[in-house]
């Protein structure tokens, strides 16, 4: 169903993640410089309301091509600044904590050289586990394989991480996330003809890169596609969209069990083809679908919702309330803790 809330602003570009009820979007508006992300807009999707936070002024240079990711109440957001000859260090890591709404400087690079310098790196994947930020990426050295660091959040040290077994190749997009300490990545590359067939995982305990079937119980798989968009839930992957080698735009929504590795195809599908979005994953219970592309429109502004699985009934009770033209003396009888913790 098309979210009639929704109204993202007017981006040209954009990355997404969500936090508890959240939606969270780090966008560049037209106005802004072609290399910068200048402001989080954030989506209560209980409330229906939006709140556009722009970044300290200090801020401001961390915001160039930014790679995102998200873990409790926090949206991490790390910039690793490039031209098309020479890689750059990893400049700044910022964090914004969603519920209190705080910046927070969480790495700083100086061009003092000394043994905690970043990695000079294009950062393919972010995401974190155990209290470290971990980046994928291809270095000036290794344009095939991909490395790996690790930024500790609590000693601030850089480390490389150790890779044994097959390392994936550097192809285009990489989308992952961690499951019992386990890093499940799915790549959006030109070898379609592999799609939801084999997952590549890394065990995060011992460094080891191991391959795996994807099965399907009525041995149905996706066509072979590009330019697809994968997001997560708590146990699964969901692949959408894409585009096949006939040209023609995919509608069609797949979830992969990561407990089973079993796929299989949802009962409903996007409006129209669609490919180059964006998706995530909001309370493990909605599928937002920001932007993209179809065959009849290079730019699709609309927004769509999935339901996953049945919302709690308290969460159907807010959203009633919060839609409600008597919402001012609703939210005035509700418990004080309630309405802090959702931010009604």
């Amino acid at each position: 169903m098309f979210d009639p809330h929704f109204s993202p602003g007017n981006f040209t570009s954009y990355m997404i993640t969500s936090v508890r009820q959240f939606l969270v979007i780090s966008g560049r508006s037209n106005d802004t410089p072609a290399d910068t992300f200048d402001e989080l807009w954030i989506y209560n999707t209980i409330s229906a309301i939006w709140k556009r936070y722009q970044p300290p002024v200090e801020f401001i240079r961390c915001f160039n091509y930014p790679i995102i990711c998200s873990s409790n109440n926090k949206v991490y957001i790390c910039c690793c600044k490039f031209n098309v000859n020479v890689l750059q260090h990893i400049n700044f890591i910022v964090s914004f904590d969603v519920i209190n709404t705080k910046w927070e400087i969480v790495y700083s690079y100086t061009h003092d050289k000394d043994d905690n310098m970043s990695p000079a790196i294009f950062i393919e994947l972010l995401f974190i586990h155990n209290g470290s930020l971990y980046v994928m990426g291809i270095d000036e050295e290794e344009q095939i394989n991909v490395m790996m660091f690790k930024f500790c959040l609590e000693s601030k040290r850089w480390s490389s991480v150790q890779q044994f077994g097959e390392r994936p190749d550097y192809n285009n997009n990489i989308y992952g996330t961690v499951f019992k300490n386990k890093l499940y990545i799915f790549e959006d590359d030109l070898d379609v003809t592999k799609k939801l067939r084999e997952i590549k995982i890394f065990d995060l305990l011992t460094n080891v890169w191991t391959k795996r079937a994807i099965k399907s119980q009525n041995n149905q798989y996706p066509l072979d596609r590009d330019c697809e968009t994968y997001a997560f839930s708590c146990n699964c992957a969901y692949m959408s969209g894409g585009r096949a080698p006939n040209d023609m735009f995919c509608s069609d929504i797949w979830k992969i069990d990561l407990e089973t590795l079993e796929c299989s195809q949802l009962d409903y599908s996007h409006e129209t083809g669609i490919c180059s979005h964006m998706i995530s994953v909001v309370d493990d219970t909605y599928l937002y679908r920001v932007g993209g592309q179809s065959f009849s429109s290079p730019c699709i502004n609309n927004v769509e919702r999935f339901t996953l699985r049945l919302p709690s009934l308290l969460r159907l009770s807010l959203e009633s309330i919060c839609r409600s033209p008597n919402i001012n003396s609703y939210i005035k009888s509700l418990p004080a803790p309630i309405v802090n913790e959702f931010k009604l």
